[in-house]
């Protein structure tokens, strides 16, 4: 099964299963029957425009970013990948306060690494990068860098935070 199919099967599932049983609840405190035709033609008639605009606008978003084809790790929300860098914490630190994206991001250092919260923005509603430094010696340095959404229920990033680890890997070299 392709990546595009899967989000589309998981966009459907999630949002259709979602919208059917919040009209149900509504149905059930108004004193309404149950008809489960009615309660199928719910979950189809919202999860299935969802399920095609999110996997049309996604597969559109991440050709014109990058080429033609995607992998399963791309439509993930939550990205996380190590780098291996010459570049000091402190390096790392000054780039990305003059970067033209992160350096506009609420920017906490802390012992172990960097951390970056964006605000909402017309891709997203805001994500929170992290940026730990794992291990260093002679002169190289590894990073776990993670980006996620900061709404847990988020299904669909449109590739946001894939991109953002992108940009930190061209940061880092």
């Amino acid at each position: 099964m392709t990546p595009i199919t899967k989000l589309f099967l998981r966009t459907f599932f999630i949002t259709g299963i979602t919208f059917t049983g919040i009209m149900t609840a509504f149905e059930l405190t108004s004193g309404e029957d149950l008809q489960p035709w009615k309660m199928a033609i719910r979950g189809i008639g919202f999860g299935l425009p969802m399920a095609i605009i999110a996997a049309y606008s996604y597969k559109r978003s991440l050709k014109d970013k990058d080429g033609t084809t995607f992998s399963d790790s791309d439509l993930e929300v939550i990205q996380v990948k190590r780098f291996t860098s010459q570049m000091a914490p402190d390096a790392l630190m000054e780039k990305i306060r003059k970067d033209t994206r992160f350096g506009k991001m609420k920017i906490t250092e802390t012992d172990k690494g960097i951390w970056l919260r964006s605000g909402i923005t017309w891709k997203s509603w805001g994500e929170n990068i992290r940026i730990d430094m794992v291990s260093e010696g002679e002169g190289r340095f590894e990073y776990e860098v993670r980006s996620k959404p900061k709404v847990v229920t988020t299904i669909v990033d449109y590739g946001k935070n894939a991109e953002n680890l992108k940009r930190i890997e061209t940061l880092l070299q």
